[in-house]
């Protein structure tokens, strides 16, 4: 399969590079000035995914030659300076319609999901040693509970998307998500000392546990909301789950930690103008929420600084209300 990646390829009007990409979704977008039909196009190259134009084709003449989303496709791509890199597609030839060659092309973290969900597993039983040192060995059963709550929902939960668009938006993104939280909660416990680690990791680790409800992800990576997620959004599905599951656990408990979980979960996003259930009364629901925000935007700067080239800057984003700029240090 082709190496090349879109990011690499040197903006050269007229000159052309042959690609292997995964198709993401095409639609027909009317006739251009020379007359001729063309189509909006977006597709993955294992790395990113990008949208561009396809000209002197319809959409019904992409899905004669078989061609679907999630098609394998090979391309010739010209990449021209407007409004940034612009991508035109010409010959496309389908290659497959196997999804163990889709795979190849489908954005990942750059961490195994399987590795990172360990990880997470061993974070949270950590957290819960060292939270049971300062009880005088007291447990709280909490760490176990979400660990057993996971292993219930693994293979949602390393497949899944952590959004739509804003972060984390690709195959494995919200297992990449928490992974990166549970790691930042821990290092906050190492400063603030007097957090509970527990229940601060295991928070972070199940925060949005509720996106497996409030969203689908396609083999593609590509989230769209479920009727549940338009109407109860993730926070109170995802305490909904907790309930659920607890009614089946047969392990320890201890009810104030699991209520102060669920507080966790349902103040995560800050304030109410973010759609948060009700705001941090805890200390470890006031860490989480910023770890969350923090993460999210970290990811936001990290993709889209990744996009420029040494010494440019970008737009404004109007999500984060800056430009992004990539230092030049030769």
């Amino acid at each position: 399969m082709n190496k090349v990646k879109l990011s690499t390829l040197p903006i050269a009007k007229g000159s052309t590079t042959e690609v292997t990409l995964a198709v993401a979704s095409y639609k027909n977008c009317g006739v251009a000035k020379n007359g001729k039909p063309y189509i909006d196009i977006t597709v993955m190259d294992g790395e990113a995914m990008v949208s561009g134009k396809a000209f002197s084709i319809t959409a019904e003449e992409l899905e004669g030659i078989s061609v679907r989303e999630g098609s394998v496709i090979s391309a010739k791509v010209e990449v021209s300076d407007f409004n940034g890199r612009s991508y035109t597609f010409s010959d496309i030839r389908l290659e497959s319609n196997d999804s163990s060659a889709l795979v190849q092309l489908v954005p990942m973290p750059p961490h195994d999901p399987e590795k990172m969900y360990a990880e997470i597993l061993k974070m949270i039983r950590h957290s819960a040693d060292k939270t049971a040192e300062q009880r005088c060995g007291a447990r709280s059963g909490l760490g176990e509970f979400v660990c057993a709550f996971l292993e219930a929902n693994k293979a949602d939960y390393i497949k899944s998307s952590a959004a739509l668009k804003m972060h984390h938006d690709l195959r494995s993104g919200l297992v990449y998500h928490s992974f990166r939280m549970a790691m930042a909660a821990i290092c906050m416990t190492k400063v603030y000392s007097a957090l509970d680690a527990e229940l601060l990791v295991s928070a972070a680790a199940i925060h949005d546990i509720g996106k497996l409800r409030s969203m689908t992800t396609s083999e593609l990576g590509m989230a769209a909301y479920t009727s549940d997620g338009v109407l109860f959004e993730h926070l109170l599905l995802g305490i909904e789950m907790l309930n659920e599951f607890r009614l089946t656990y047969e392990g320890e408990l201890e009810e104030e930690a699991y209520r102060l979980l669920k507080h966790l979960i349902a103040s995560h996003h800050g304030k109410k103008e973010f759609d948060a259930i009700t705001l941090p009364a805890v200390p470890e629901a006031l860490v989480l929420s910023m770890i969350d925000d923090l993460d999210a935007k970290m990811y936001m700067y990290e993709k889209n600084i990744a996009q420029l080239e040494p010494g440019a800057i970008s737009d404004k984003n109007r999500l984060i209300g800056t430009s992004f700029y990539r230092p030049d240090r030769g």
